[in-house]
């Protein structure tokens, strides 16, 4: 700031050189921590500088008065709880800022590409290049309109490159599907060749209150996303009502186009109070959802005719991805063993699947020896959190015809990719390795 001001009319004191000073502040740091936004965010704010006008004094004062608590507590008469409850008081602030101001500049987020060592380096040399400039303003040998006219440059050139890259293209010669990282949550996307993008579940979320609350979705997995120039979901298929699957949908609903929102159990109350303008629907077994050459996505579970006394993880809806009608991946949500016997003696799942994502994080409330006998999976995916309270997963191992049948942890091996081709082979790959079902002879 001091060098900048040298040979410009920047003003240095009253609440306008407070303002500009903090701007500048807010914007170094943003270009100080820029490749690990991209890296851990995929987006930056283009706001964000102009919200920390606020909240970095907002949080000055709370440190302070936090300090204040601390050395009053070696007093008596209550002091210390005074500089508390203010503390509390201004950090509750603060958050609630945070969330709404969050909420309300999505249009204002700029995607950005993982960054790779050639743009790390441009970063570098750029941030060089302006630290370099900075001292020879400061000693006079560079003037300070130069300097500003050097930075907008050097910053439009590096975000640039950061976000030159950011769109994806799939490709792939038959539908792709993820299996989120959602922590305790659930979240899973399948992508059709021909653009046709659907959702399975919009995980938890970080608190258990508030309508907006964010989660893992808004967080980690759509701003991933949107690197693949994903925008919109032609179907969210919501397979029951509890919260650890449906507390993304929210947000979702006010940052995504959808085209159709499945909903099963007690789904809806997610989207409630006001359900204007969403098409919704209840999918009954047999229907199919999309299809694509010999693809399709199916719908098995439930029934057209459902007990009314169920608990609510029976209600979940149970999906497959098929090829030439067989069944490439099953999900079948938190559906549990009443469950699974009702899906059984309706006619389903239709026999053998490759790759089932089991049911209930993995509990052994899920995954009956008779449903596991008709599906005969090859390979399991597990959505569960890391040291979750509910001990997930809990089945132990998964067998099937005297075999013991390999599985796949998203608190083990993060997010994992599958890609099914038109061969009938199947890959995947995840954080920690990656390996191929062949087809079935």
């Amino acid at each position: 700031f001091t060098s900048l001001s040298k040979g410009i009319d920047f003003p240095k004191k009253g609440v306008r050189g407070f303002l500009l000073g903090g701007l500048l502040i807010s914007l170094a740091a943003q270009w100080a921590t820029l490749p690990l936004a991209a890296a851990a965010f995929g987006r930056i704010s283009l706001v964000s500088p102009l919200a920390n006008l606020l909240a970095v004094p907002i949080f000055g004062i709370g440190v302070w008065l936090v300090v204040l608590a601390l050395v009053g507590s070696i007093f008596p008469g209550g002091i210390a709880g005074i500089f508390s409850a203010w503390g509390w008081f201004i950090f509750r602030a603060l958050a609630g800022f945070v969330n709404y101001s969050g909420h309300r500049n999505g249009g204002w987020n700029m995607g950005m590409a993982v960054p790779d060592p050639l743009m790390v380096g441009v970063w570098f040399g750029a941030t060089a290049l302006i630290l370099v400039s900075l001292h020879m303003v400061n000693i006079g040998r560079f003037a300070g309109k130069r300097m500003i006219i050097l930075m907008i440059t050097v910053v439009f050139l590096v975000v640039g490159i950061f976000t030159a890259s950011f769109k994806i293209p799939f490709q792939s010669s038959g539908p792709e599907v993820w299996q989120f990282d959602a922590g305790q949550g659930d979240c899973s996307v399948v992508r059709f060749p021909d653009g046709w993008a659907g959702l399975i579940d919009t995980a938890g979320r970080f608190g258990f209150s508030g309508e907006n609350q964010e989660g893992p979705l808004s967080r980690k997995i759509l701003p991933w996303l949107k690197r693949f120039d994903q925008k919109r979901f032609d179907a969210v298929l919501l397979t029951h009502g509890h919260l650890d699957h449906t507390g993304g949908a929210s947000f979702l609903r006010t940052d995504y186009e959808v085209g159709k929102w499945y909903l099963a159990g007690t789904a809806q109350k997610s989207l409630l109070p006001d359900t204007t303008g969403l098409k919704m629907s209840r999918p009954v077994h047999g229907e199919i959802l999309h299809q694509w050459e010999n693809w399709s996505l199916k719908v098995y579970y439930p029934l057209n005719h459902m007990p009314q006394d169920l608990h609510e993880n029976d209600y979940s809806l149970v999906v497959a991805l098929q090829r030439n009608g067989q069944n490439q991946i099953l999900w079948s949500g938190d559906l549990e063993k009443d469950g699974e016997a009702l899906l059984l003696a309706g006619g389903g799942p239709g026999g053998k699947t490759r790759v089932w994502k089991a049911g209930h994080h993995g509990s052994n409330t899920s995954g009956s020896q008779p449903f596991l006998n008709i599906i005969d999976p090859e390979l399991i995916l597990i959505s569960c959190g890391v040291g979750n309270g509910y001990s997930h997963p809990s089945h132990g191992f998964y067998v099937v015809t005297g075999d013991t049948v390999p599985v796949l942890r998203t608190d083990l091996q993060g997010s994992i990719h599958l890609k099914f081709h038109q061969n009938g082979n199947i890959f995947w790959e995840s954080c920690l390795g990656r390996g191929q079902l062949p087809a079935s002879p």
